[in-house]
């Protein structure tokens, strides 16, 4: 296995970022979040619910991260459709991971085991899937698009775990938003601790708070970006996308646990719900305190909330610690990626990111892939693929 295979996944995985979920516009939304939003708050939820479930929650979240990896090429199909299309996704999967060789297998099982599983993890990642629909069906609900309550109807008696079962029946308890209730600061307001919400009263709406903040990671965008004159993914987005690659690269640096280093990645940029995504820019100017935004998101859930913040802080404390230097390579090799494909579209100030990338990063895999990024064009896993009535 070659680079070049592993460069040609990685911008083929960027594209779940382009694909919509496409059911939800049967309910009259015009333009539904990116199955990649979608994902990675699912990843999300996996890892909460397995921690309630006492699961292996790096398992679960790993699963999660690549078990909508052929909507790349089939795009999302959804329930009516699939009254008249039959897609074989273990087909498309297979045709992707095939090249990577025993690192495939190992992404090829996850998904595997998700769609045709049996046991606990998989239960827990099929209703984390589920959940997070629910949940932004409840979004969509609230903003008027009435009809989306189906979703929500539909997944409640298809969950499995009392956990999951648990949250969708408080949902209509709390608002969306109602996490944000308290925590602004005005001018006639003292800077305080926040205080505690008085409609929270139980550990399930806290945790139902907490997923409902984390949805707000897909309206974030990605600021940095608007400085070249493109339109930015969301924090969301980069986040799979960063997940999907820390995991491939923990397999080329041999690191012990792949599973460890996609879930540090899928909890990163959680603090920036609260204080936005700040460019380096901003930095000059900005002081910002990312590491009390987390700890204020996840003081309510208690140990799980711990384990939570833990992770981020091995992430920005990662001197003496591989998996947050593996973690942190693949987010600088996410923005790369982006970088690149800007670049493509005509946005030359995008090859200052890479510039700066290629001094931060520690890892030798990721310090090879960059150096031969230029070798390949952000569409060229797709090239021969298309199947064309001649």
């Amino acid at each position: 296995m070659n680079n070049k295979t592993i460069l040609n996944f990685f911008f083929e995985l960027g594209h779940l970022k382009r694909i919509r979920h496409e059911g939800i516009r049967l309910a009259g939304v015009e333009r539904p979040e990116s199955v990649a939003a979608h994902v990675t708050r699912a990843c999300q939820i996996g890892f909460l619910l397995a921690e309630l479930e006492q699961a292996e929650a790096n398992k679960v979240t790993a699963m999660l991260v690549w078990h909508d990896l052929g909507e790349c090429r089939i795009n999302d199909i959804h329930k009516l459709a699939e009254r008249y299309v039959h897609p074989d996704e273990s087909a498309v999967v297979a045709d992707q991971t095939k090249p990577l060789e025993a690192m495939g297998d190992a992404i090829r099982e996850l998904c595997s085991e998700f769609e045709h599983g049996s046991g606990v993890i998989r239960q827990i990642a099929k209703d984390a899937d589920r959940l997070e629909h629910a949940l932004t069906a409840n979004e969509y609900v609230m903003q008027g698009y009435l009809y989306a309550q189906r979703w929500i109807d539909n997944t409640a008696p298809a969950l499995k775990t009392e956990g999951a079962k648990n949250i969708l029946a408080e949902c209509k308890k709390l608002h969306p938003l109602e996490w944000s209730a308290g925590l602004s600061i005005h001018e006639h307001s003292k800077k305080t601790a926040p205080l505690p919400n008085k409609n929270i009263t139980s550990d399930t709406l806290r945790m139902l708070n907490f997923m409902n903040e984390l949805s707000h990671l897909k309206r974030i965008k990605h600021e940095g970006w608007r400085l070249t004159g493109a339109q930015p993914d969301s924090v969301a987005e980069h986040t799979l996308r960063a997940a999907q690659i820390g995991y491939v690269l923990a397999h080329l640096e041999k690191y012990e646990d792949p599973n460890e280093v996609a879930t540090m990645i899928v909890f990163h940029d959680i603090g920036e719900i609260r204080i936005g995504d700040i460019h380096k820019l901003a930095n000059r100017y900005v002081e910002d305190n990312e590491e009390q935004a987390v700890a204020d998101q996840t003081a309510p859930l208690g140990k799980i909330g711990e384990k939570i913040k833990t992770l981020f802080t091995r992430f920005e404390n990662r001197e003496n610690d591989k998996a947050g230097q593996i973690a942190k390579d693949a987010d600088y090799l996410e923005m790369a990626f982006m970088a690149q494909e800007l670049i493509e579209q005509g946005y030359a100030s995008a090859q200052d990111w890479i510039n700066n990338i290629e001094k931060a990063l520690t890892t030798e895999s990721a310090k090879s892939l960059l150096n031969d990024l230029p070798t390949v064009k952000s569409y060229d896993w797709r090239q021969g693929l298309k199947k064309l009535d001649i």
